[in-house]
């Protein structure tokens, strides 16, 4: 009653001429083995057939009927990874013009000109310097911190903080954000613990439009720059100007690949990029949806209708390794994160049987022909010709009964 009950709430339900036959339904191994072995014979079994073509048909037809409520423009990777980028890039343009505006109006009214001591960036300095040869940050930082005038060395070539402008300080803040690779869990610790240095010398200092600035600044970093995944897809590769994510793999990286915190974050900033944000995770989201069918198809089954099967235990492992992230229920909520695990129960309920309830071989049904055959000829003795109209018409009646049992 339950597997019929989900089988008639999908999406596209499976009624009528694609509902679950008996053994379907009930999972009962002699059902299931009838109905296996009949739907073999001929035009006896057509019927049975048939509905197993219109239950594949169906199950595709709930795939796409998924995909088609997440609206997507197109289900292109390339494409896809292009409309991410621009959703992102126009995000974060937007942002920076924010942060910069921001700074612009507490630099006019005088407030970076405020003097703050460097002595705990110096000391940070000392303490990550053990890092400079396993890490290029530690030793760019620590350089461009001498450069401007925040650290100098003393006689005995120790470093100490000297006094700058938080102007200046900021400079070397961005230039820590600008020098780390986030992705990288070394560089991203000292790039951490360096901008705490500077945000410490710079505490209660300047008036509230820096604050207001410097807390602008900080989220930018936190959506952009210190979330490893979107500077990932932002950015390019050291020294080149190729992508650090190309398009064909944004897909690929952000839904499949990612963390499932990273995979938030990104969706966050989508969201809240406007139109075009929401249309590329939406387009996200349909194409995992169409992912997940195209993987699951056979290479080598088709149905009587020449389309390939869907694979039972390939769906399921695709759905199973999503859900299992935790990614089913974040991309399509609670609700069709169930519909997508009934379906793949029913692909297991449609195209599986107990073991042994299958003779794939079919040398059963050779077989019961031929004992039809020596039932008629030699055990009754009865004459060929009269032998052939009585077997004729044992099958017939047989034949009547198979049909209406179907």
């Amino acid at each position: 009653v339950e597997r019929r009950a989900i089988a008639e709430q999908m999406p596209v339900p499976f009624t009528d001429e694609s509902a679950l036959t008996s053994g379907q339904a009930s999972r009962s191994f002699e059902q299931l083995q009838f109905e296996k072995e009949a739907a073999k014979r001929g035009d006896i079994g057509a019927d049975l057939r048939e509905r197993g073509v219109n239950q594949s048909l169906t199950l595709e037809k709930n795939f796409d009927a998924l995909v088609d409520r997440a609206q997507p423009l197109t289900l292109d990777s390339r494409e896809i990874g292009k409309n991410v980028d621009r959703a992102l890039v126009n995000k974060a343009n937007y942002a920076m013009n924010r942060v910069n505006a921001a700074y612009n109006k507490a630099r006019e009214a005088g407030e970076l000109e405020s003097p703050v001591d460097m002595t705990p960036v110096a000391a940070k300095l000392a303490e990550l310097e053990k890092f400079e040869g396993l890490a290029p940050n530690a030793g760019a930082i620590r350089r461009e911190a001498i450069r401007l005038g925040a650290v100098e060395a003393d006689e005995a070539g120790a470093l100490v903080g000297r006094t700058m402008s938080i102007n200046d300080s900021e400079m070397l803040r961005q230039f820590v954000n600008d020098s780390t690779d986030w992705t990288n869990r070394r560089e991203a610790l000292i790039g951490k613990r360096m901008l705490q240095a500077i945000d410490e010398t710079t505490e209660g200092a300047g008036g509230d439009l820096f604050k207001a600035a410097r807390k602008l600044r900080r989220d930018y970093a936190i959506e952009f720059e210190n979330t490893g995944l979107t500077k990932r897809l932002l950015g390019s590769k050291r020294g080149t100007s190729e992508r650090s994510i190309a398009y064909d793999d944004v897909f690929k990286t952000v839904i499949l690949d990612a963390p499932l915190e990273e995979m938030n974050k990104v969706r966050s900033t989508l969201i809240n990029a406007g139109p075009d944000g929401r249309q590329a995770w939406a387009d996200l989201k349909a194409k995992t949806i169409d992912t997940i069918k195209e993987a699951a198809q056979s290479a080598s089954q088709r149905d009587e209708a020449g389309r390939p099967l869907l694979s039972a235990d390939k769906l399921q492992k695709s759905i199973k390794a999503l859900d299992r992230e935790g990614k089913l229920e974040s991309l399509f909520g609670k609700k069709q994160a169930q519909t997508m695990r009934d379906l793949g129960e029913l692909a297991s309920v449609i195209y599986t049987a107990p073991p042994g309830a299958i003779n794939t071989s079919n040398t059963a049904s050779a077989l019961q022909v031929a004992l039809d055959s020596l039932g008629t000829f030699v055990v009754t003795g009865i004459p060929a010709p009269a032998a052939t109209a009585l077997r004729e018409a044992a099958k017939y009646a047989r034949d009547r009964k198979l049909k209406q049992r179907i």
